[in-house]
């Protein structure tokens, strides 16, 4: 016996304060492991929603980039045909500039050759089809000897001839400005046609300078 307690008593208060240890031990250690448990469900939760969120920024993202190349897309046929309708109206300017300058002379002929040339070219330049590019590069001096055939019959004194002579000019010019004003209108002129209908104009004037040549007496 010990401090009035006996021996029996004394192992009943240690058994006692070991199995409050133990149980102490134990539910720390089970309410550590619910803690890891719970922080790492947490943790595979929080990684699920982060790859949620870069999912749906991707999607985003690929929807916004896939806007952006259509309005681009958009941009540049408008820019193209913004552009176009530029060279038309330069080129149609430009002929009808030819054919007034045929009724002041020789001079302003040779300065109205420039700009016809310059808007011939961008047409040429922004055109894809080969036959129409090959055709335009014979208009502006096609022009130019019609307006000098015009100017000289204007000097002549022979009516007819200046009548003929502004019939085609003004054919040739009219043609021009109408086949550049519709470039774009598939539904009116196809595309493959406008070649043609330069050519038929060119060709047409070389046969009716060749029956006038035969015409004249020897």
């Amino acid at each position: 016996m010990w401090l009035g307690i006996s021996e029996q008593w004394w192992m009943q208060i240690w058994s006692g304060v070991i199995g409050a240890s133990v149980a102490a031990i134990v539910s720390v250690f089970v309410a550590l492991l619910v803690v890891n448990k719970t922080n790492a469900h947490q943790s595979d939760l929080a990684e699920t929603a982060r790859d949620q969120q870069r999912e749906r920024d991707d999607r985003a993202l690929e929807v916004q980039r896939a806007g952006m190349q259509e309005q681009l897309a958009e941009q540049r046929q408008e820019a193209g045909r913004l552009r176009m309708i530029e060279v038309r109206a330069d080129v149609a300017s430009a002929a009808y500039r030819m054919a007034d300058a045929a009724a002041e002379g020789w001079v302003e002929i040779a300065q109205a050759t420039p700009a016809l040339e310059r808007a011939v070219t961008r047409w040429r330049t922004e055109s894809d089809d080969p036959d129409l590019i090959e055709e335009l590069a014979e208009w502006p001096g096609f022009l130019r000897i019609l307006a000098s055939e015009h100017s000289l019959a204007i000097n002549s004194r022979d009516p007819a001839a200046r009548v003929a002579s502004f019939d085609c000019l003004n054919n040739a010019v009219s043609t021009l400005a109408v086949v550049s004003i519709h470039l774009q209108r598939a539904d009116f002129v196809p595309p493959e046609r406008l070649s043609k209908i330069l050519q038929r104009c060119r060709k047409d004037h070389g046969r009716a300078q060749a029956g006038t040549t035969d015409a004249l007496p020897s």
